[in-house]
């Protein structure tokens, strides 16, 4: 059975819609029925208990009022209770509550603006329903906790205050019914923790190290940030992995983190201008990027104590085993547009490391992009060549 989830979400996006107009249809309805009743009706029933609140002998200077939602009068305005020694409204301190409580409203509507924007701005299939819900509640604690208290300071509507607690009811306990579809909202962290770092040696993953790159080269101030990046691929992982099986593989990869963990932190420790972020992009490729400076020398320098701590010996289930690393090396200077392109140069400088001889550092040049360009251009050629039959043989005799 399929459901179509964009209807659903339809139906759900419309819901706080309905939440609004009821407000404001209550508003309206409320205001109507006391022009209605003032208009009609300029004193109250006989014998109402507003004449036996007036004949109990309550101050003059109370209002009667002639509407359903304050029971045509029997309930009297906030002013008249708060009095100061003289038995007058205490108003400086009534003034200092209806301020406090426009403040909570003006946040509590500000935080429901931002929920809804936020909330909208998803495609409609990423939305949870159950976040609108939680906005719902936060709106409606706003009107009948804050909004009616400042409304009856001089209207005593305190049934309309029954109607908007039944409103609030309605969303809290739909919220409530179903509260396990909320739970998501309280792993976010914990999904883009996994989601920004490597789940087998909690390096940081590939798309987190790419959008530090694209953050360096498209820097706010103009330009790109001077830093370099290290490409490394460990040598013969691939034997060791094959004949000592995948665990052995994972725990080499772990020790080989954690070692280059303690290299970059003791490399930033050392050079203070220098922020080092370490990444694995996949298999036995890791990267580090060195932000704040490009200076060959130093780069060169950090790359040789890489090499001197990787090809230390690693104990894996009793047995030692040794793996030297190669490493590919550009930086920032050469005018990269785009991360992708700065990993590709890294990986192509790294694999000329790997025909240099292996346990080496090669920077990029330009001439090695093009020439694995030219070679993939001449394959390509070769094949479209034997598909054609435009290769043949020439004998030359030799005399």
């Amino acid at each position: 059975m399929r459901i179509n989830t964009c209807n659903l979400s339809r139906r759900a996006d419309a819901v706080w819609i309905t939440a609004l107009v009821s407000l404001v249809l209550v508003i309206v309805t409320a205001v109507a029925i006391t022009l209605w009743s003032h208009a009609s009706s300029p004193s109250a029933p006989a014998g109402s208990s507003a004449h036996a609140h007036h004949d109990a002998g309550t101050s003059s200077s109370s209002t009667t009022h002639n509407d359903f939602f304050t029971n045509y009068g029997a309930y009297m305005p906030r002013t008249h209770c708060l009095l100061n020694e003289a038995g007058q409204p205490d108003w400086p301190w009534i003034i200092v509550l209806i301020g406090l409580s426009l403040g909570v409203i003006s946040a509590y509507v500000r935080i429901y603006l931002f929920w809804c924007k936020s909330y909208f701005s998803e495609e409609a299939r990423d939305r949870n329903p159950r976040l609108m819900d939680l906005a719902q509640i936060f709106l409606w604690c706003a009107v009948c906790g804050y909004a009616t208290s400042v409304l009856m300071f001089f209207w005593p509507a305190y049934r309309l205050v029954a109607v908007c607690l039944f409103f609030l009811n309605v969303w809290s306990w739909r919220f409530c019914i179903n509260l396990s579809g909320f739970r998501g909202a309280f792993t976010a962290d914990r999904y883009r923790r996994l989601a920004e770092h490597d789940p087998l040696t909690s390096l940081y993953s590939r798309g987190a190290i790419r959008q530090r790159l694209n953050d360096l080269l498209s820097d706010a101030d103009g330009g790109a940030k001077p830093a370099a990046l290290l490409f490394r691929d460990f040598d013969r992982f691939k034997l060791i992995n094959d004949s000592m099986g995948h665990e052995a593989g994972d725990d080499l990869l772990r020790q080989i983190a954690d070692r280059l963990t303690h290299a970059t932190k003791t490399h930033g420790e050392q050079n203070h201008l220098l922020t080092c972020h370490l990444g694995r992009l996949g298999g036995d490729e890791f990267v580090i990027i060195v932000e704040g400076s490009s200076d060959r020398a130093s780069v060169e320098a950090f790359a040789k104590s890489l090499h001197e701590m990787l090809t230390c010996g690693y104990n894996i289930d009793g047995r030692v085993v040794h793996s030297s690393v190669s490493i590919g090396i550009t930086c920032t200077d050469h005018g990269y547009a785009t991360a992708d392109a700065m990993l590709r140069d890294a990986d192509t400088a790294m694999y000329e490391a790997k025909r240099a001889g292996r346990a080496c550092s090669v920077w990029f040049d330009k001439a090695m992009h093009d020439a694995v360009r030219d070679a993939i251009e001449l394959e390509n050629d070769l094949r479209h060549a034997i598909e054609r039959s435009e290769l043949f043989l020439v004998y030359q005799p030799i005399i």
